[in-house]
C-alpha cells in the first residue's frame, strides 16, 4: 500500500489486534512480562530505562533512576523496611520490579516471588517453606502446621470456625467481659467467621488485611455485639479478633506472617541463630 489512506484507521491500525479482545491482550502481555523477568538476556535486549518520582506527587519531587531505587535494597539495612512502587496501569511498575529482581539475582540475593493470585495460606504453607528449603537446605519450622490449617479450612471450614468461635467466647468470659449471646447468636457468629476464614484460602486474597470482624460489621450486625454496651466498639472488635486468632494459632501452633518472614530474614543473616516468637494477631 502506498499511503496511509489505504489502511483502515490510519498507519497505526493493526488488523491482528482488532480481532483480539483487551483481556486476551493483557493476558498475553502478562505472560511476556513473566518470561522477560526470568530471562536476563531477553530482558536486557528489550528493557528501556525507567525514571520514577520519589513521593506521591510529580510536583516538586525528586526524580530517581532505577539504579538509585535499587540502592534502597542494601544488605546493610537494619530492621524492617519496605520499598513501595505505586503508579497507574501501564506506567512500568512490573518492568521496574523485573529490573530490581535481576539486579538482586546478579548480587546473589535470595528472592521470593509472590504471585498476585496467591492466597495467604499457600504463601505460608508452600511458597515460603519452598524458598526456605531451597536456600537453607532444611525444612522451615512450622510449615506442616500451616499446611494442616490450610487443609482444614479448605475441607472442614465449619469445624475450624466452630472451634475458634466457641474458644474465643470462653476466653473473653475468662478475661472479665460479661458477654451475652444465645445459641442462635453463636451459630450466626460461627457462620460469619467461616466466611472470613475462607478468605485465607481464596486466590488473590493475601493482600487483604484479614480481620474476622471489622468495627463497621460489629455495629451493623446484632449477633456480633456480645459485649456490654459500656465496652466501646473499638475495644470489642480488637479483643474479639485477638481471641479468635489466639484460638486458631494455639490449636495449630502457628505463627503470624510477620513472624515467619522475620524468622526467614534473620536466618539469612545469621544461620542457626534465629527462632520463632509467636505473637497474637
Amino acid at each position: 500500500m502506498s499511503s496511509s489512506e489505504e489502511i483502515p484507521g490510519g498507519p497505526l491500525w493493526c488488523p491482528h489486534f482488532q480481532k483480539i479482545d483487551e483481556r486476551t491482550l493483557r493476558q498475553l502481555f502478562s505472560k511476556v512480562a513473566a518470561v522477560r523477568s526470568e530471562n536476563r538476556e531477553l530482558f536486557d535486549f528489550t528493557h528501556r530505562r525507567i525514571e520514577v518520582f520519589r513521593g506521591t506527587s510529580t510536583e516538586d519531587t525528586e526524580k530517581w533512576g532505577e539504579e538509585r531505587v535499587y540502592q534502597l535494597f542494601s544488605e546493610d539495612e537494619l530492621g524492617n523496611f519496605v520499598v513501595v512502587i505505586e503508579g497507574e496501569v501501564g506506567t512500568g511498575k512490573s518492568e521496574l520490579c523485573a529490573y530490581l529482581s535481576h539486579q538482586l539475582n546478579d548480587d546473589g540475593r535470595p528472592i521470593l516471588h509472590i504471585d498476585k493470585d496467591d492466597d495467604l495460606m499457600s504463601i505460608l504453607s508452600e511458597r515460603i517453606p519452598e524458598f526456605y528449603q531451597e536456600h537453607f537446605e532444611e525444612p522451615l519450622p512450622g510449615a506442616s502446621e500451616f499446611k494442616q490449617l490450610r487443609d482444614d479450612i479448605t475441607n472442614n471450614p465449619q469445624t475450624v470456625a466452630n472451634n475458634a468461635t466457641s474458644g474465643a467466647l470462653l476466653n473473653l468470659g475468662r478475661q472479665g467481659y460479661e458477654t451475652t449471646h444465645t445459641r442462635e447468636d453463636e451459630e450466626a457468629i460461627r457462620d460469619f467467621i467461616q466466611e472470613k476464614l475462607q478468605l485465607l484460602v481464596e486466590r488473590g486474597e493475601y493482600a487483604r488485611e484479614i480481620k474476622f470482624i471489622t468495627e463497621g460489621e460489629y455495629k451493623q450486625q446484632e449477633e456480633l455485639r456480645v459485649f456490654p454496651d459500656h465496652v466501646s466498639a473499638d475495644e470489642a472488635v480488637e479483643s474479639f479478633n485477638k481471641e479468635l486468632w489466639r484460638e486458631i494459632r494455639d490449636r495449630y501452633d502457628t505463627a503470624s506472617l510477620d513472624d515467619v518472614l522475620e524468622y526467614v530474614a534473620v536466618s539469612s543473616r545469621t544461620p542457626g541463630q534465629s527462632s520463632f516468637s509467636r505473637t497474637s494477631q
